[in-house]
């Protein structure tokens, strides 16, 4: 037995097997997208996105199963990362159509699909990082507020120096 060669099994063809190589710049790409996706970086996910389809559309064509389990697997995992960061299944109403479109879809509607999943994912975790900021610059307010409650010289320019703001703002 020669183990130097991959092991052919069903009598697939040398050109129907994926290299180690290709599999490892896939895999670290969706973990790429992945990460772009729990920042909500737009841009870079887009662009990974690119990368991503660029490796699938590489390979041979019978492998379409691979293609399949793999966007399965990113989908199911961006799904995840979006419900334990708080966002309910109905915000996130792409992820079960995509998931069913995927076993059936060819790639450019796969890739359609996807990119519409991972806007929709950066979109609300974008819209979530700047309510928290929000969020946390009217607590900072409200303490500066209550801690200084006593002191007759608080007035809109004393509050807007001490949080670094225009009094316009």
């Amino acid at each position: 037995l020669d183990i130097s060669q991959p092991v052919k099994l069903f009598q697939e063809d040398s050109d129907t097997l994926i290299s180690q190589e290709t599999k490892k710049q896939i895999s670290d790409d969706k973990k790429q997208l992945f990460t772009a996706v729990q920042v909500g970086d737009k841009e870079a996910a887009g662009q990974l996105m690119e990368q991503l389809m660029d490796g699938y559309a590489s390979l041979p064509n019978r492998r379409t199963d691979y293609i399949k389990v793999s966007l399965g697997e990113l989908i199911y995992k961006l799904s995840n990362e979006m419900i334990y960061q708080g966002f309910v299944d109905r915000e996130l109403e792409i992820g079960s159509y995509l998931k069913e479109r995927i076993r059936y879809g060819d790639l450019s509607e796969s890739k359609k699909l996807l990119q519409q999943f991972v806007d929709q994912c950066c979109q609300l975790v974008g819209s979530s990082e700047e309510k928290n900021r929000s969020d946390a610059i009217v607590k900072q307010l409200i303490q500066l507020v209550d801690t200084n409650l006593g002191n007759p010289d608080i007035d809109l320019e004393w509050v807007a120096a001490r949080m670094h703001f225009s009094t316009g703002y």
